[in-house]
């Protein structure tokens, strides 16, 4: 797609695209899905039918054909599973490559207006983590939608044809489990979302306020008004992980103050003075 036909089409139908290069990959992954479903459908049909007519009858012979049958197919499940877990996997890569390029290419496509406004940690989060949570959809997404789809549907019409009544007591649930499932997974994300809000706050809260009082400690005759983080910060989301990957801290900042004599022309603060009229206080 051309930058202009991305302007113009919708977000779902920009994800679908970068699928058409790749297509023999998808479709091999979604034939190998069906054999997976259809492989664990066989299974209680196929021990139903054993357990019921073949053993009662002593049909040993028919049975442990049956047995057989089954172990092949568990091994036809297991060529499927490699092949939607490697094939899956690689299909997710390309795609993830294919988008990686038309960002890259965008990028640079833009004004420098636009990096003077967008820090480069948020840039580098997008196109890295975003990124890779956007292509695992793409493998899993369509993969893992299919596969449910067509158990659920599989085993509704087994179900229908052993006793049709149990069946629609079973299933008629299955609405209310779906809007329970998707009401408590938006109440989840909300009060994550808002749980990583007041920490990330907190933390920052506290990584400024330890430079400020530094400053203000040291150097009185200073009038702090802001401290603002490093782009590292903006990336890692977090002050636990430029401290401990980046070294990134408030002491890592204050030594860094020292080192370059930022403040080498503001007289410290006279210590000695503050204990003799401590002394004379008390």
């Amino acid at each position: 797609m051309t930058p202009e036909q991305m302007r113009r089409s919708g977000h779902l139908r920009i994800f679908v695209s970068y699928y058409r290069p790749h297509l023999a990959i998808f479709l091999l992954d979604m034939v190998c899905a069906l054999g997976i479903c259809l492989v664990d459908l066989l299974f209680p049909m196929v021990s139903r039918h054993a357990l019921n007519e073949l053993l009662p009858r002593s049909l040993y012979g028919a049975f442990f054909a049956l047995m057989t049958v089954l172990l092949l197919a568990y091994v036809l499940k297991g060529v499927f599973t490699f092949i939607v877990t490697y094939w899956g996997h690689l299909l997710g890569v390309r795609i993830e490559a294919d988008i990686r390029s038309d960002l890259f290419s965008h990028m640079q496509d833009l004004s420098f207006s636009f990096y003077d406004k967008n820090r480069t940690g948020q840039l580098m989060s997008r196109v890295t983590g975003d990124l890779f949570e956007i292509t695992e959809l793409a493998h899993h997404g369509p993969e893992d939608l299919f596969i449910s789809v067509v158990t659920l549907t599989g085993a509704f019409c087994v179900m229908l044809t052993i006793r049709w009544e149990l069946a629609l007591i079973v299933f008629a649930v299955v609405p209310l489990f779906i809007l329970f499932t998707v009401r408590q997974r938006k109440r989840m994300m909300e009060a994550s979302s808002e749980v990583k809000r007041k920490l990330e706050q907190k933390h920052t809260s506290s990584y400024v306020e330890q430079c400020r009082d530094y400053v203000q400690k040291h150097y009185p005759q200073i009038k702090v008004v802001n401290i603002a983080l490093p782009d590292a910060y903006v990336e890692h989301g977090n002050v636990s992980v430029l401290r401990n990957e980046l070294g990134i801290d408030s002491d890592s900042i204050i030594q860094r103050l020292k080192t370059e004599n930022w403040l080498s022309m503001v007289k410290p603060k006279d210590r000695s003075a503050d204990q003799t009229d401590a002394q004379k206080g008390n």
